[in-house]
């Protein structure tokens, strides 16, 4: 029995701890909105969504772990059927549908929720329908069958990650009415930004896109090289995370921003390089950039930010410049393979950066103010090139080495060359003198005994000459010609160069303008400027029309269509204004202020007349709008007149003077001594005498009780006023103290 009893409880424990829906049966069907029901169908693996409103959003540990009813069946079921009076697909609504091959979005959908269709991996292409304003983040995450997807007109909304891993993705379309995208070479593009935002793997970026969004290209695993344009700007953060077949890419000068984790566990990315322009390389930029073995940060950045390069474990060398003076934790961190750091400043200079510990791996060297053959391990010396032998008129070519790097020259021993030439010369044989004139040189008319070539020698400058103060070169323009640099003889007035040689011809030649591609119109907004489209010289850099025209302006002013609402009158404290709406985007803004009246205040009123104690009072009122002003005049006090009586202190009384106001005539107290109470000995008061069973009969406080305590008495209880002494000693004052007085007085 005790075996038995045992094992109960142990099973009893055991089954407490196992989940109750281990033993609770598998629902088909259930409430998935608050008017919305799901039911399962096992015989035909479809899920039906059936009612009126939205969807329930659920979480698969983004947030929580809150997964659909139908978790159980999302590797199962084969067909979606979503009633067409529902209006919106919750978060992680068919997440993990790996049989699901086809989905029909009803027109009446408003908005596909996060990671809807999360790891769809069956679905081959998507429509979404002219109902869908929003897709939200993630929305077709890791579908990796998707190979279409065509938005609808009204879509607003695309946010980051929607296509993020759809690497069997080719082909973007976006319906030609849709007012805030459109789609170019497999390119989804926000009009207002001229931002692309997404990208698939054959993606050709359109000239004119100034910017590459963030996570454009995120997880892309399938993209292999990219083509980004001379007007691209920025690029985004994460815009190529992940790309892991993405081999080299190279990004223009006109880019001046990259975000953060923007190349972030491109594994494949063996070479990249980096503008100009770029001032920052923000965190986690190339993390995880395992094949890049060295790379070049240029002398435009000031900062590289942190995990900026972490576990770019083939990285071996890099080389920063002087102009860097901010290195974030982690930037180098994990980067084992790296032994030498080539910073182009000195020592001091690498000392005033405020590194912190973790920045690069131990062990790496750091060498200050390197040269290019440094960088590359030392000289890089092509083929041995065999001398090139001098002639009568051509100089010959010592043999030597090149470096491929800095250009010096070897001899084979490896000791640097500074000459290579081998002078070119003749025999000469004086066949003719040319004696030196004013105006011309003299010099020799020889011949070669070697080839028989004739020549002059032995030049003299003429003597005659009076060459003027050197004028300096004037550069051509594109339009205008410009001037050699020469000195003028003031005799003949011909031209020389530098070395005193005549010149035939000062003239620089006009260059003419050089017209780079044809850059497309960026309309303007309500609120955004547009440009022209244009050609851009790129030696004066000034504009011209397709007729090679000059345009001044570019710009294409932003501008409201503003249509009158409302007039609104000023106040004496308000402004007035007209409000207007804008009849393109509907902005409704006030336009022409007319300032506040102010009050019209008339003239002050007494309301409370100052005397010596109490403030005086005074107000006005706005004959427009009849809002009060308050001012407040405070009382001085009693101005001192003549002294009226004295008053001694006594046990009971307070000592002083009375006097008379000079301003008002009333009389007023000052005091003078402070009462110190009674203080008794034997029942008697030291001090005045008082008995002192007598004190509560002592009305008027002079310490005697006598015939004017009791008139004293009667006044206080005829004017309801209060008194120190109570001769009953109830705590009250009234007709029963003035009888015990009155037998008190007898008795006396």
């Amino acid at each position: 029995m005790k075996k038995l009893l045992s094992f109960l409880i142990c099973t009893a424990l055991i089954l407490s701890i196992i989940p109750t829906a281990v033993f609770a049966a598998e629902e088909t069907s259930g409430q998935c909105g608050d008017n919305l029901t799901w039911s399962y169908n096992t015989v035909t693996a479809t899920l039906t969504i059936s009612g009126t409103g939205g969807m329930y959003n659920y979480d698969y540990g983004y947030s929580v772990y809150r997964p659909s009813p139908w978790n159980q069946y999302n590797s199962n079921i084969k067909n979606v059927s979503i009633g067409n009076n529902v209006t919106s697909i919750g978060w992680f609504a068919f997440h993990g549908f790996t049989n699901l091959t086809s989905i029909a979005i009803p027109n009446n959908i408003t908005s596909i929720g996060w990671y809807a269709f999360d790891e769809c991996i069956g679905l081959k292409n998507i429509t979404i329908p002219d109902g869908v304003i929003s897709i939200g983040q993630g929305a077709f995450w890791n579908c990796t069958g998707l190979t279409s997807i065509i938005i609808g007109k009204n879509v607003a909304t695309v946010e980051c990650f929607v296509l993020g891993g759809c690497i069997n993705l080719n082909s973007l379309t976006v319906d030609t009415k849709n007012e805030k995208y459109y789609s170019s070479g497999n390119c989804i593009i926000e009009k207002d930004t001229n931002k692309l935002i997404l990208g698939c793997k054959n993606s050709n970026i359109p000239y004119g896109i100034i910017g590459i969004g963030d996570s454009t290209f995120s997880y892309c695993t399938n993209l292999t090289s990219i083509t980004i344009p001379k007007s691209v700007t920025s690029i985004g953060s994460g815009a190529f995370a992940g790309c892991i077949r993405l081999k080299s890419v190279t990004i223009p000068n006109s880019v001046t921003s990259i975000g953060s984790q923007a190349f972030f566990d491109c594994t494949g990315l063996t070479n990249v390089t980096i503008p100009n322009g770029v001032t920052n390389i923000d965190s986690g930029t190339f993390c995880g950039c395992k094949s890049l073995t060295n790379i070049t940060i240029p002398d435009s950045v000031t900062s590289i930010g942190e995990q900026a390069f972490y576990n770019c474990t083939g990285l071996t060398s890099i080389t920063i410049p002087d102009s860097v003076t901010t290195i974030a934790s982690w930037a180098f961190s994990g980067c084992t393979s790296l032994k030498k750091i080539y910073y182009r400043g000195s020592k001091e200079e690498w000392n005033k950066i405020n590194l912190p510990e973790d920045v690069f791996p131990s062990g790496a060297e750091i060498i200050y103010n390197p040269t290019d053959c440094d960088i590359n391990n030392g000289h890089s010396l092509g083929e041995w090139i065999a001398e090139v032998p001098e002639t009568c008129t051509k100089d010959g070519v010592k043999e030597h080495y090149e470096c491929s790097v800095c250009h010096k020259y070897f001899d084979k021993d490896k000791n640097e060359i500074t000459d290579l030439a081998i002078p070119a010369h003749h025999t000469p044989v004086l066949l003719k003198k040319i004696p030196l004139t004013c105006t011309t040189d003299g010099y020799d008319i020889v011949k070669c005994s070697s080839c028989g070539y004739r020549y002059t020698v032995n030049y003299v400058a003429a003597t005659g000459h009076e060459l003027g103060e050197w004028v300096s070169e004037i550069p051509a323009t594109c339009t205008e010609d410009g001037v050699k640099g020469h000195y003028e003889c003031s005799v003949c007035h011909k031209y020389f160069d530098n070395d005193k040689k005549g010149i035939t011809d000062t003239i620089i030649p006009a260059a003419g303008h050089s017209f780079g591609e044809w850059i497309l119109r960026i309309p303007e907004t309500c609120t955004e400027s547009g440009v022209r489209e244009h050609y851009e010289c790129s030696v004066c850099h000034k504009y011209f029309d397709k007729d090679k025209n000059e345009i001044t302006d570019l710009v294409i002013p932003a501008h409201h269509d503003p249509s009158l609402i409302k007039t609104t009158a000023p106040t004496c404290t308000t402004d007035g204004y007209d409000t207007v709406k804008c009849l393109n985007c509907k902005l409704i803004y006030n336009i022409n202020y007319v300032s506040a009246t102010g009050h019209s205040f008339g003239d002050w009123t007494v309301t409370k007349k100052l005397t010596c104690t109490n403030d005086g009072v005074e107000i006005r009122r706005c004959g427009k709008c009849d809002e009060t002003e308050t001012r407040i005049t405070k009382a001085k006090g009693h101005k001192q007149g003549e002294l009226v009586k004295h008053q001694n202190a006594t046990c009971t009384k307070d000592g002083g003077d009375y006097y008379k106001c000079l301003t008002c005539g009333e009389t007023y107290f000052v005091l003078d001594v402070v009462k110190n109470g009674h203080l008794f000995f034997d029942g008697e008061c030291i001090d005045c005498g008082i008995a002192e069973s007598d004190v509560p009969f002592d009305i008027d406080l002079d310490c005697a009780v006598s015939a004017t305590d009791l008139t004293y008495l009667k006044r206080i209880l005829l004017s309801n006023k209060t008194a120190e002494c109570d001769p009953n000693g109830d705590g009250k004052l009234n007709i029963l103290d003035l009888i015990i007085l009155k037998k008190r007085l007898a008795k006396k």
